[in-house]
């Protein structure tokens, strides 16, 4: 299950942060708003893999030490240890694959095209692949396929009305080309 958590939440921050990115550099000269977008991706990737690594190996190394009280044995250098430093890596290695391929949703509209279509069809992409995600999700944990799908989109619609709204603040001045 550690996999399939990873794969949830680094596709929806892939996908939700780069997509925060392009409507933020929406406007700007098309090779800049790439550059920007995929910079943040990668770095939004690779930040969630140390991210995930420093998480799940403070929660797997408190997970031995308890196992090591309970069994009143050290487990240093045992096969236990192995399995669990592996599992560790492997979640935080997909944690920030599954962000990298997120973060590329919003950013291939714009490979193709530009201006308005480019940024409609990054916004609804996204809100596409969020819906599915949330009925994956959903199905997993079997809390309705429906509820989970509609609640990621919703969530998912509140960061975009936040984006779009951010420029506005912050330079109201600057026109929605």
């Amino acid at each position: 299950m550690k996999g399939e958590r990873a794969l949830v939440r680094g596709t929806v921050d892939g996908c939700l942060s780069v997509l925060g990115v392009v409507i933020g550099a929406y406007g700007m000269e098309p090779a800049l708003l790439l550059s920007a977008a995929l910079a943040g991706n990668m770095a939004n990737g690779l930040s969630n893999v140390l991210a995930a690594f420093s998480a799940e190996s403070a929660h797997a190394a408190l997970r031995l030490r308890i196992l090591e009280r309970a069994m009143l044995t050290e487990l240093h250098g045992t096969e236990a240890e192995q399995v669990t430093r592996t599992a560790t890596l492997r979640a935080a290695i997909s944690d920030g694959l599954a962000t990298v391929l997120g973060g590329l949703v919003p950013v291939l509209p714009f490979f193709f095209f530009s201006g308005l279509p480019a940024m409609g069809l990054a916004i609804g992409m996204s809100l596409l692949v969020m819906l599915g995600l949330g009925a994956w999700a959903g199905r997993l944990s079997h809390q309705g396929m429906l509820r989970s799908a509609l609640k990621l989109a919703a969530w998912s619609l509140l960061t975009v009305l936040t984006s779009l709204a951010i420029p506005r603040l912050v330079a109201p001045e600057v026109p929605l080309s």
